[in-house]
């Protein structure tokens, strides 16, 4: 594995480290496109390598692949191109798996009585990102208010999740006064999601929620939006129509 730089307050001079800033975008003009293509137009001077492992380190494979299959994948090796793909269609399946499950809790929740607000993970990938396939996520954060945060827990004890470490109960009010969340885990820590308790008036909640359901709406097209889980829900629609090649399906209902 060829090394990375140390950070500094230089700038580093690599073309490798130009082409991964360029590509580390969801929208590229054409001044940027030529110059990406310029960079890759001698494969053999690019570290591949070095590029893979440094989009890696920065969590940003997935906008690297989209990128430089867009802008020249006559360009890049197949190998290196094969890998970033592998990269890219795993990305897709975690976030799809990971997005159902958000669907679920939040339309579980609604069923119970419990207003949540979900953040980061799913949402902020089609909030900042237009696609949840250009961000890689590993949980699922949601936001409920204070009073329902034990009546959320069992919601999702009863989905199968479980607590990493078995709190007393007065550890657990100690880790909620002091942290403010809860972490659950299913499938061998693979499935987690986060409990925030809401640390603002509700009404701000309520707002953000409006916002990225606008957003959402905008993006989505004319997706059907279903109570408090409508964002994850229309998020999902858009990006099942955009799967490609991957083969993937998802069922939100």
């Amino acid at each position: 594995m060829p090394s990375l730089p140390v950070v500094s307050d230089e700038l580093t001079s690599r073309v490798e480290d130009e082409l991964v800033l360029l590509c580390s975008q969801t929208k590229v003009d054409a001044e940027t496109s030529a110059r990406v293509k310029a960079i890759t137009s001698f494969p053999n001077k690019v570290d591949w390598d070095y590029v893979y492992q440094l989009a890696r380190r920065h969590s940003v494979l997935p906008l690297i692949y989209s990128q430089l299959s867009t802008a020249a994948p006559a360009n890049v090796p197949p190998d290196q191109l094969a890998r970033l793909k592998e990269d890219y269609q795993n990305n897709v399946a975690r976030n799809l798996l990971l997005t159902a499950e958000l669907c679920q809790i939040l339309q579980t929740f609604e069923a119970a009585g419990i207003e949540a607000v979900p953040y980061k993970g799913p949402a902020l990938a089609v909030y900042a990102y237009g696609n949840l396939a250009l961000r890689r996520f590993v949980d699922l954060d949601i936001l409920v208010r204070k009073a329902d945060t034990l009546l959320a827990k069992e919601v999702l004890r009863a989905r199968g999740f479980v607590c990493g470490t078995p709190w007393t109960n007065t550890q657990q009010a100690l880790l909620l006064r002091t942290q403010h969340n809860l972490s659950l885990s299913r499938e061998e820590g693979r499935m987690v999601v986060e409990l925030v308790q809401f640390i603002c008036v509700l009404v701000a909640g309520r707002k953000f929620l409006g916002t990225l359901g606008d957003h959402a709406s905008q993006r989505c097209g004319s997706e059907e939006f279903v109570g408090r889980g409508s964002v994850a829900i229309a998020l999902c629609a858009r990006f099942q129509a955009s799967l490609g090649t991957t083969g993937l399906d998802l069922r939100c209902g």
